[in-house]
This record gives structure tokens, sequence and C-alpha cells, in this order.
């Protein structure tokens, strides 16, 4: 059955009430929607898009032990390829403003030179460039190296060495290229790798020593990718206790213009 129009009328002032009311408690002007004759509220307020972070973070050691009996003669290890698989940035998080890809690689060695005269020696070479699945951004190398005389023990230490590039989403196609973008905002996983195409495996790590009766080496490396973005913006739901009060003093309401519509009609 229609409500007569001052009926109507008391209705459209007791709901404009109730949002003045939830107005001045939720202290904003936060949209208001009646449901029916139940008097169900929802409040709705968005929230401001604020910068967020999203982290990879990938590691890999290598350990070698394997030295040959000792001798006067050089030979060297190769340690495996560094490379690792990432996921692209989930565009449903916001939007992508930067992109940050490091990379940290350390090596010792502790060894017992053998009895061969002229002693014993080990050394790190580490250099190559860096790729974003197969494209090349960057590239450096270091090393270092010791040694001892027959008999006696010692170590090599090198690193941390790597590197840090970021990647501005708004310079892609300036500073880097826009296929690395791509792969960032990709669909598909994607790889980064450190590598050198003039070694063995194309790895960029390698351990030469002369005349080592025993010793151990390892390698670790560290690579990470940071997704830098603005959020998007959510909805968030009024805390529980205003819905029901919304909906119990619509009920209240509903009940009083109920009894002054019969009133009236009779």
């Amino acid at each position: 059955m229609a409500l007569r129009p001052d009926c109507l009328k008391l209705v459209t002032r007791a709901a404009k009430g109730l949002s003045c009311a939830l107005t001045e408690l939720v202290g904003t002007a936060a949209p208001i929607v009646a449901i029916g004759a139940l008097g169900l509220l929802t409040v709705t307020q968005a929230n401001r898009a604020q910068a967020a972070t999203s982290l990879q973070t990938f590691t890999t050691t290598d350990t070698f032990t394997a030295f040959p009996t000792a001798s006067a003669s050089s030979a060297t290890y190769y340690s495996p390829l560094p490379q690792f698989t990432v996921q692209p940035f989930n565009a449903h998080l916001g939007t992508l403003t930067s992109t940050l890809v490091t990379w940290s690689t350390t090596a010792s060695f502790t060894g017992t030179v053998g009895s061969a005269s002229g002693g014993g020696s080990a050394s790190f070479s580490f250099g190559g460039q860096y790729e974003v699945d197969g494209i090349a951004y960057a590239g450096n190398g270091t090393g270092n190296g010791n040694g001892t005389s027959a008999g006696n023990t010692f170590s090599v230490n090198v690193g941390p060495y790597g590197n840090s590039n970021l990647f501005p989403t708004a310079n892609a196609g300036v500073t880097y290229d826009p296929l690395i973008l791509a792969d960032f905002q990709g669909a598909n996983p994607f790889s980064i790798t450190h590598l050198n195409s003039t070694n063995p495996g194309n790895t960029p790590y390698r351990l030469t020593y002369t005349n080592i009766n025993s010793g151990s080496a390892s390698f670790t490396s560290t690579a990470s990718v940071t997704y830098d973005y603005v959020a998007a913006p959510s909805i968030a739901t009024a805390p529980g206790p205003l819905p029901l009060l919304g909906a119990g003093a619509a009920w209240g309401w509903s009940r009083q213009l109920r009894r002054r519509c019969a009133q009236r009609q009779g």
C-alpha cells in the first residue's frame, strides 16, 4: 500500500534527520543509504591513495671442497650461474611508480697449501653484466687473492660486491630499455641474471687456485626486486555499531510513523 503524501514527507524528514545525526557522529559527510522499512544503513568512506612497496628476495649459496691432489699447476672452479625467477607487479595493488633491482655477492676461501715447492695461492674473480630477461642494464667486476708457503693455511674473502639499479616507470625508453618495464608489468614471471659470457656456463664467479691440498670455498648471491607503487584507493565500511544504531533508530521511527499514519487514516 502506498503512503499518503503527508506520511511520505514524514519518512523523508526522518531519513534526513538520521543522515545529519550520523554525519555528526562519523565526522565526515559520508554518503548514507537507507534500505526500505528495515532501516539498514551502510556508511562508506574512500581511503586516500598512499605509497607502498612489494618486495621479493632471493638467495643462493654454492660450496666447493673438491680440490684435486695438490699440484704446482693452476686450476679454476666456476660457480654456477646465479639466476632467479621473479613475479611481475600485481596491477590490482595500484600504480607502479618504480622498480629497484639489487644484487649482492660474497665469497670466501680457507685452505691449506700442499708440500710442492713455491707455496700456494687462491684468488677470486667476479665480473659480468646484470640482465632482466636477457636485457643487459649494468655491469661491473672485482676480485681478491692471497697465498702462503707450503704446509700453511690461509684465507681469501671478497665482497659484498654487486649492483643496485632503480627503474622509474616514467623513465622507460629514456634511461633504460622499455622492454624491462614490460617485464615488470607483464603477465608472466621473468628472470634476473648476473652473467659473464666469456666463462663456461656464463658464470660471473670463479676461483683460481694453485697447490691447494685441502680447503673450502663458498659463494653466496642475494638479489631482490622491490616494486614501489601508489596503492589503489579502497572503500572502507564504517564500524559495526553505526549500521546497528541506524537500523535501531530507523525501526523505532518507522513504528511511530505507522501509528501516526494509522491515526490520520482512521
